[in-house]
């Protein structure tokens, strides 16, 4: 049996302003880890995100699972955020 290929996480009806309160609280599992970073893909460029943690950036890793396997997830999606921020 083949994996169906799920289309990119979206919000209906649209919003300006996602709001991802206590990042870190609990943490991810995997595939919600890849489904928070499609939601922050979908929504760079296109609308705003508020964040609320009491991490430091250096300990997001933390949030996403394993260290090694997400180092790229976690600095991709920091990357997105930053990158808003500075313009």
């Amino acid at each position: 049996m083949t994996q169906q290929k799920r289309p990119p996480v979206s919000l209906r009806p649209p919003v300006s302003l996602v709001i991802v309160d206590e990042l870190g609280y609990i943490p991810f599992s995997r595939r919600s880890a890849e489904l928070l970073f499609q939601l922050f893909s979908s929504r760079n460029e296109n609308g705003s995100i508020m964040i609320t943690t009491n991490l430091e950036f250096s300990e997001w890793n933390q949030v996403f699972g394993d260290e090694k396997k997400t180092y790229w997830l976690t600095k991709t999606i920091l990357d997105m955020l930053a990158y808003r921020e500075i313009q």
